[in-house]
């Protein structure tokens, strides 16, 4: 566990929506991953990441480079917390991060979450249900990210689903518009062009690189 997190009450969501950010936007992100180490099935441990130390700043675009089975999501898990396993400190504005840091940031996955049943439309309402104004949100969202044309498409694909749906860069960036809907200061993004020729103009067209 980061000596750095700080335990804080979570709020129901049932109880209370959460609200977007608004002008209350982080600044800084800093991060000491000391070390990061699994164990091997068969006995003993394996060192993942070590002594990883970094800084990203807002309105800043950063990127993670490295070769196949180097540590990148591995890293990605830790900075977002969907790992917690490691040594070392995550500060936020030059302040031990409590449990807000999950509303200033999103993690957009290589693996899509995507329902394939529903429409555009209806996948990001259902996400959005806990924000406030999240009817306008949405729609903000697929003007945000150039999707206001297959709103209204079925996601389709999947391996249990028939219908053809959405192609491979549409898919990416509905992926993309999920964790925008809370309007993150941090968003993190796993392999965001990989296999994708049409997301080399995605990252602009969502302005990753100059949030608003």
């Amino acid at each position: 566990m980061p000596q750095d997190l700080l335990q804080e009450g979570v709020t129901d969501a049932k109880d209370q929506r959460v609200p977007r950010l608004g002008s209350v936007k982080a600044q800084v992100l800093e991060w000491n991953v000391a070390e990061y180490k699994v164990k091997l099935r068969k006995s003993g441990e394996k060192v993942i990441l070590r002594n990883v130390v970094g800084r990203a700043e807002a309105g800043t675009f950063n990127a993670i480079l490295g070769p196949s089975g180097c540590g990148k999501t591995s890293l990605l898990d830790c900075l977002a917390l969907r790992n917690s396993c490691f040594t070392g400190t995550l500060r936020l504005d030059g302040r031990p991060l409590t449990s807000k840091y999950f509303l200033h940031t999103g993690y957009v996955h290589q693996q899509e979450l995507l329902f394939s049943h529903l429409s555009v439309r209806e996948h990001l309402t259902f996400h959005a249900v806990t924000l406030d104004e999240c009817l306008a949100r949405v729609e903000d969202v697929l003007i945000e990210v150039d999707m206001m044309k297959v709103g209204d498409s079925q996601i389709g694909g999947g391996e249990m689903y028939m219908t053809k749906g959405l192609s491979g860069g549409e898919r990416k960036r509905l992926n993309i518009a999920t964790e925008l809907l809370a309007d993150p200061s941090i968003l993190l993004l796993d392999e965001p062009t990989s296999g994708k020729e049409e997301m080399g103009r995605v990252c602009i067209e969502v302005n990753l690189a100059s949030p608003s």
